[in-house]
């Protein structure tokens, strides 16, 4: 289908009642397009664009956007991603309608095209759009289409499905700022670039947060025994209610473990994730530790090859794994 508009020159009777917006055709320099329901992008229309003086609009570095209200004065569609530029000197242009264009079958509230150059934009007059009922089949649920933030959501999918599944936990605010612009959404276009831009901003926020670890998977914060461990606690110095209780440390060449090479100095030391799972009445305990922790801090540290040593007094267990040495404190009982 093909559409010509003179900027400038076209023009229609305005609306009387706003409120119930219906424009009148049969008055106006109109042009129309129809389709039947259900089509999906093949249904293509060719528009051609004319200064007043009738010399083609020049189209250069521009963006076409098809904006419509369907026949349900409820669903949208603002898409600015199909149009296409054949001939930018000659004011030429193709629109490749989506499928959500045509989800509903009766006469359109309100459809044009809007050309979009470096943040000034002209918009094209109202052609009566029109689609017809398909009878036979049936499937599409009409919604809004908004093209800026279907983009975002796709990249949203995109991440989710790099990061995994445990992230959408995180992801909850993030969602609910999307829900609410799309929600929010009007005619003014200002109001749309605005909501996009920060919807823009809080994606690559996300994306930062991803990349540098201050959001983690499931697989980053899950503990583990190490090769099923388990220790004896002496339960005689602690009171009837209380339980042992714990912390660890990684370090290398560490302190009271003999080391084949001397060490000089103090040694690094970090803090781990520890938890305990506590058996036969406290007297027997399983150690778990954040793998994802160890691998990063201990990298040498081998989880299924390590000596169990104790120390002196009975405080401490050594799990010596050659430089590398994770050391279990007891805070309140003794080790057997």
């Amino acid at each position: 289908m093909e559409l010509t508009y003179i900027v400038g020159e076209d023009r229609r009777d305005l609306v009387k009642d706003i409120q119930n917006f219906k424009i009148d055709f049969d008055k106006s320099n109109y042009k129309w397009v129809q389709a039947r329901q259900y089509e999906n992008s093949m249904r293509q229309v060719f528009v051609e664009v004319l200064n007043d003086d009738q010399t083609p609009f020049d189209l250069t570095g521009c963006n076409i956007v098809f904006e419509g209200l369907l026949p349900d004065s409820t669903s949208r569609i603002y898409d600015a991603s199909n149009g296409v530029i054949l001939d930018p000197l000659n004011g030429q242009f193709r629109f490749d309608m989506p499928k959500q264009a045509f989800a509903i079958a009766g006469s359109y509230v309100q459809a044009f095209f809007r050309i979009m150059r470096a943040g000034d934009n002209v918009a094209l007059l109202e052609f009566d759009m029109t689609v017809l009922a398909d009878k036979v089949i049936s499937g599409l649920v009409p919604s809004d289409y908004i093209t800026p933030f279907e983009d975002l959501y796709a990249k949203l999918e995109d991440i989710l499905s790099q990061a995994g599944d445990d992230l959408q936990s995180s992801l909850t605010s993030w969602t609910n700022q999307f829900n609410n612009a799309v929600a929010q959404w009007s005619y003014k276009y200002p109001a749309l670039v605005s909501a996009k831009n920060t919807l823009t901003e809080e994606l690559k926020s996300l994306q930062e947060q991803i990349s540098s670890n201050k959001l983690v998977s499931a697989d980053m914060i899950a503990m583990s025994s190490l090769n099923d461990l388990q220790l004896t606690i002496n339960m005689d110095t602690l009171d009837l209610n209380d339980i042992p209780r714990f912390r660890a440390y990684g370090y290398y060449n560490g302190a009271g473990v003999p080391q084949t090479t001397p060490s000089f100095g103090v040694s690094e030391i970090f803090e781990l994730n520890l938890t305990m799972d506590i058996k036969n009445s406290g007297r027997i305990v399983a150690p778990n530790f954040q793998l994802y922790q160890l691998q990063k801090l201990l990298p040498d540290f081998n989880t299924t090859s390590f000596s169990v040593q104790h120390s002196f007094n009975g405080n401490w267990i050594y799990l010596n794994s050659g430089l590398p040495t994770i050391g279990i404190e007891c805070l309140n009982a003794k080790f057997k």
